[in-house]
């Protein structure tokens, strides 16, 4: 279903992924916890090509349903609660 196959990332003072992998299969529920600047964000931007890896790839099956809520909202639909 989604293959992260060796991705790796860095930024100039810190490296956040070095030859990183994970499969998961179909219907599997996933959160990514863990401290702030460990990546996770960075992790969805890279699944979702919004942001470059710098090597490896990410493949994933066509209708792959991925849900996402960014850390900064530009606007909120009117009567949301967040």
């Amino acid at each position: 279903m989604l293959h992260i196959e060796q991705i790796s990332k860095s930024y100039p003072t810190k490296p956040l992924f070095i030859e990183a992998s994970a499969h998961l299969k179909p219907h599997t529920r996933v959160g990514l916890v863990g401290p702030n600047g460990s990546g996770k964000t960075s992790l969805m931007r890279m699944i979702l090509n919004d942001e470059d890896i710098e090597s490896g790839r990410i493949r994933q099956r066509p209708f792959l349903r991925l849900g996402y809520l960014p850390q900064e909202l530009e606007s909120l639909p009117g009567n949301t609660i967040l």
